[in-house]
Protein backbone atom coordinates (compact mmCIF):
# COMPACT_ATOMS: atom_id res chain seq x y z
CA UNK A 1 0.00 0.00 0.00
CA UNK A 2 2.64 2.52 1.01
CA UNK A 3 4.77 1.86 -2.10
CA UNK A 4 1.71 2.44 -4.28
CA UNK A 5 1.13 5.77 -2.54
CA UNK A 6 4.75 6.73 -3.17
CA UNK A 7 4.39 5.74 -6.82
CA UNK A 8 1.23 7.81 -7.12
CA UNK A 9 2.99 10.83 -5.56
CA UNK A 10 5.85 10.47 -8.03
CA UNK A 11 3.57 10.07 -11.05
CA UNK A 12 0.93 12.62 -10.04
CA UNK A 13 2.47 15.18 -7.64
CA UNK A 14 -0.29 17.65 -8.49
CA UNK A 15 -2.78 15.38 -6.70
CA UNK A 16 -0.77 15.63 -3.51
CA UNK A 17 -0.49 19.40 -3.91
CA UNK A 18 -4.25 19.68 -4.49
CA UNK A 19 -4.94 17.50 -1.46
CA UNK A 20 -2.64 19.56 0.78
CA UNK A 21 -4.18 22.74 -0.59
CA UNK A 22 -7.63 21.46 0.39
CA UNK A 23 -6.31 20.68 3.89
CA UNK A 24 -4.88 24.17 4.27
CA UNK A 25 -8.12 25.77 3.09
CA UNK A 26 -10.13 23.66 5.53
CA UNK A 27 -7.77 24.59 8.38
CA UNK A 28 -7.97 28.29 7.47
CA UNK A 29 -11.76 28.14 7.44
CA UNK A 30 -11.85 26.30 10.77
CA UNK A 31 -9.54 28.86 12.35
CA UNK A 32 -11.59 31.77 10.96
CA UNK A 33 -14.75 30.33 12.51
CA UNK A 34 -12.95 29.68 15.79
CA UNK A 35 -11.59 33.24 15.89
CA UNK A 36 -15.01 34.74 15.17
CA UNK A 37 -16.65 32.69 17.91
CA UNK A 38 -13.88 33.50 20.34
CA UNK A 39 -14.19 37.25 19.64
CA UNK A 40 -17.96 37.00 20.05
CA UNK A 41 -17.54 35.32 23.42
CA UNK A 42 -14.99 37.93 24.44
CA UNK A 43 -17.40 40.73 23.52
CA UNK A 44 -20.20 39.06 25.50
CA UNK A 45 -17.87 38.68 28.46
CA UNK A 46 -16.98 42.36 28.33
CA UNK A 47 -20.68 43.30 28.14
CA UNK A 48 -21.42 41.08 31.15
CA UNK A 49 -18.54 42.55 33.13
CA UNK A 50 -19.35 46.14 32.20
CA UNK A 51 -23.04 45.73 32.97
CA UNK A 52 -22.28 44.08 36.30
CA UNK A 53 -19.93 46.88 37.32
CA UNK A 54 -22.48 49.47 36.20
CA UNK A 55 -25.15 47.78 38.31
CA UNK A 56 -22.89 47.78 41.36
CA UNK A 57 -22.00 51.45 40.89
CA UNK A 58 -25.64 52.48 40.40
CA UNK A 59 -26.71 50.48 43.45
CA UNK A 60 -23.99 52.18 45.46
CA UNK A 61 -25.08 55.62 44.28
CA UNK A 62 -28.71 54.79 45.13
CA UNK A 63 -27.67 53.59 48.58
CA UNK A 64 -25.63 56.73 49.21
CA UNK A 65 -28.50 58.93 48.06
CA UNK A 66 -30.93 57.12 50.33
CA UNK A 67 -28.49 57.24 53.25
CA UNK A 68 -27.93 60.95 52.59
CA UNK A 69 -31.52 61.75 53.34
CA UNK A 70 -33.20 61.61 49.96
CA UNK A 71 -36.54 59.82 50.40
CA UNK A 72 -36.84 56.33 48.94
CA UNK A 73 -37.86 56.24 45.29
CA UNK A 74 -38.66 53.31 42.99
CA UNK A 75 -35.79 54.37 40.69
CA UNK A 76 -33.30 53.43 43.42
CA UNK A 77 -34.17 49.79 42.74
CA UNK A 78 -35.16 49.75 39.06
CA UNK A 79 -32.20 51.66 37.62
CA UNK A 80 -29.52 49.26 38.94
CA UNK A 81 -31.66 46.23 38.02
CA UNK A 82 -31.52 46.99 34.27
CA UNK A 83 -27.73 46.55 33.88
CA UNK A 84 -27.85 43.71 36.39
CA UNK A 85 -30.39 41.88 34.22
CA UNK A 86 -28.19 42.44 31.15
CA UNK A 87 -25.18 41.12 33.04
CA UNK A 88 -27.01 38.03 34.27
CA UNK A 89 -28.45 37.32 30.81
CA UNK A 90 -25.10 37.54 29.02
CA UNK A 91 -23.39 35.52 31.73
CA UNK A 92 -26.00 32.77 31.42
CA UNK A 93 -25.57 32.79 27.66
CA UNK A 94 -21.81 32.44 28.06
CA UNK A 95 -22.10 29.65 30.60
CA UNK A 96 -24.71 27.61 28.74
CA UNK A 97 -23.48 28.40 25.23
CA UNK A 98 -21.70 25.63 23.36
CA UNK A 99 -20.68 27.71 20.40
CA UNK A 100 -16.94 27.09 20.62
CA UNK A 101 -15.74 23.74 19.37
CA UNK A 102 -12.28 22.38 18.96
CA UNK A 103 -10.30 24.88 16.87
CA UNK A 104 -9.47 22.44 14.05
CA UNK A 105 -12.22 19.89 14.57
CA UNK A 106 -13.26 19.45 10.95
CA UNK A 107 -9.64 19.36 9.79
CA UNK A 108 -8.80 16.58 12.25
CA UNK A 109 -11.97 14.71 11.27
CA UNK A 110 -10.91 14.86 7.62
CA UNK A 111 -7.41 13.70 8.53
CA UNK A 112 -8.88 10.76 10.46
CA UNK A 113 -11.10 9.90 7.49
CA UNK A 114 -8.10 9.92 5.18
CA UNK A 115 -6.14 7.67 7.54
CA UNK A 116 -9.09 5.27 7.76
CA UNK A 117 -9.28 5.17 3.97
CA UNK A 118 -5.56 4.43 3.73
CA UNK A 119 -5.89 1.64 6.31
CA UNK A 120 -8.86 0.20 4.44
CA UNK A 121 -7.01 0.22 1.13
CA UNK A 122 -3.97 -1.40 2.78
CA UNK A 123 -6.02 -4.44 3.90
Amino acid sequence: MIPSLVRMMIRRPEWLVDHLDAYSELAREDLRHFRARLLSRLALGLVALGSGLTAVILAGVATLMWAGGIPYHWAFVIVPLVPLAISVGTTLHLVTGRDIDEPLGRTWDQFDNDLALIREIRK
